[in-house]
């Protein structure tokens, strides 16, 4: 399984390197260890406005380019959240993942979780920009299998995920999940 899981991501990555990026669309994933789980996001090129706009409301200033720059990983913290028993976890660490196009960007976040407990993903990235037309595709991966997915809008920000292991899934519902993820 470990090998065809290879090949779907390789595929994913040049897929999404020809297509380009959807400027209305981040795409998650969301990989759940024994006591950790690891956050990769991927935003358009539009999350650069959406921090402007965001930031020049909080703080009533425009803010330029070089500015942003800086206040990215803040946004993206402030509108991602993931909690446990109620509680919001606070990210361990923050990297922002180098791409080799200009188009979009990508961070890796890391929390400490108890596996034992159902966790609660929150996204509202881009939303003060596309509202309802905004889609944030979320897909959550352990041991080599997705357990849970959803794509989050304006009216459903919010994705459960259970502390119980789901069944596993078959290489083609794997690929039709990320084909539809891609591509809706």
């Amino acid at each position: 399984m470990n090998g065809w899981l290879l090949v779907l991501i390789l595929m994913v990555g040049y897929l999404g390197l020809v297509a380009g990026h959807n400027p209305m669309e981040t795409h998650t994933l969301i990989f759940r260890n024994a006591d950790e789980l690891t956050v990769e996001v991927e935003l358009p090129w539009t999350v650069n406005e959406a921090a402007r706009l965001y930031f020049q409301i909080q703080e009533g200033d425009l803010v330029s380019d070089s500015e942003t720059a800086k206040y990215l990983k803040q946004y993206v913290l402030s509108h991602f959240y993931v909690s446990q028993n109620e509680m919001d976890l606070t990210p361990e660490n923050m990297d922002e993942i180098p791409l080799d196009h200009g188009h979009s960007i990508k961070y890796r976040i890391n929390y400490k979780i108890n596996k034992a407990s159902a966790l609660v993903v929150e996204n509202l990235c881009l939303m003060e920009l596309f509202g309802e037309d905004q889609k944030n595709y979320l897909a959550v991966l352990e041991m080599d299998q997705v357990i849970a997915e959803e794509v989050l809008s304006e009216k459903n920000c919010v994705l459960q995920i259970s502390a119980a292991e789901m069944q596993p899934l078959s290489l083609w519902l794997l690929l039709s999940t990320w084909y539809s993820c891609l591509f809706r």
